[in-house]
């Protein structure tokens, strides 16, 4: 649950910081940035930390949390936009 909910987290806070710096309420996150997060916390968190960290373990399925959590932030911002 934690894969899946952290993408549209960090997103959500990105968003707002967004919105608030360039005082434009209907800004929204583009699908490629959506997607360029969810591939960088799949490259860090799943293939580059494991092999340094005994904390972090490979696991594919995660990767396809972070997609799925990027393309619910997506439908959810474009829905309210």
């Amino acid at each position: 649950m934690n894969d899946f909910l952290i993408i549209p987290i960090v997103l959500f806070i990105c968003l707002v910081v967004f919105i608030k710096t360039r005082n434009n309420p209907k800004f929204a996150l583009s699908l490629p940035i959506i997607l360029y997060v969810c591939v960088m916390y799949s490259v860090l968190f799943e293939l580059i930390l494991p092999n340094y960290l005994a904390r972090y373990t490979k696991d594919y399925i995660d990767i396809i949390l972070y997609f799925a959590g990027g393309f619910i932030f997506y439908a959810l911002q474009k829905n309210t936009n």
